[in-house]
């Protein structure tokens, strides 16, 4: 059983879990749809004690839940920027989980297009690469209803509880946003990232199949590695807490 760390609020767009003073890296998480900081509890738990996890709480989540949400990606690396360049004070890495993938892949071009410290490893998961055509799309178009029943749909490979559907509807304006991020998103060709690349997915996940993550090679110019878990369904995040932050762990040494 987990024990799980209680976060640092220091910073309004990011929640901070671990020894931030005396951590020697930082690893940036970039959290699924209509979710939070809290989405990476478990994995912060997992994590090696010399890092510290920096989760991103963007607009619409916990506690900036009365804030309007962003439904492009884009438009929410602009609001995301003054506060993400105070916190590159150390060696840092990215994860980003589903939508979270896209938003810490156009966040490293957008790194680099401003010459900016670049992340040492960029880890995308659950998310097809962003050139690739997806399985599930127009979710944000769904009626209530139907919005509800494709959430449910996406959890029911998942091994812990299923969200509760006054819980989904409680949310519905941030998981619209999200959904919105993912379905207007457009892919614009631009040179390879010299940052090492790990995908990572499920075996079960009815959105991502396991050979979706090997289009992902073509945005790195340098190492590339995938990594499929057994089971867990699209949100693995918890079930694989512990090997997901070792694998991070060895991409990440292998990469410096």
């Amino acid at each position: 059983m987990h024990s799980f760390p209680v976060p640092c609020n220091k910073n309004l767009w990011f929640s901070e879990f671990g020894a931030a003073d005396s951590a020697g890296r930082r690893l940036f998480a970039f959290p699924y749809g209509g979710a939070g900081a809290g989405a990476f509890r478990a994995l912060a738990a997992a994590m090696p004690r010399d890092w510290v996890l920096s989760a991103m709480v963007a607009p619409g989540r916990e506690r900036r839940f009365r804030e309007p949400p962003f439904s492009d990606v884009h438009s929410l690396l602009d609001a995301l920027m003054p506060a993400f360049e105070a916190l590159l004070d150390r060696p840092f890495a990215f994860l980003g989980h589903s939508v979270g993938a896209l938003v810490a892949f156009e966040l490293c071009r957008r790194l680099r297009r401003e010459g900016l410290p670049m992340p040492e490893l960029l880890c995308v998961s659950a998310r097809v690469a962003p050139a690739a055509p997806r399985r599930m799309h127009d979710f944000h178009t769904l009626s209530g209803d139907a919005l509800v029943e494709a959430v449910l749909a996406l959890n029911r490979s998942s091994l812990g509880p299923a969200p509760i559907p006054d819980f989904i509807r409680a949310v519905e304006p941030q998981l619209r946003a999200d959904f919105a991020i993912t379905d207007t998103y457009r892919y614009s060709p631009e040179p390879s990232l010299k940052v090492p690349l790990l995908a990572v997915g499920s075996s079960d996940d009815p959105s991502v199949r396991p050979e979706d993550l090997d289009a992902w090679k073509a945005e790195t110019e340098v190492a590339f590695e995938t990594q499929v878990f057994p089971d867990g369904g699209h949100f693995f995040l918890d079930r694989h807490a512990n090997a997901l932050a070792a694998r991070i762990e060895r991409a990440w040494q292998r990469a410096v």
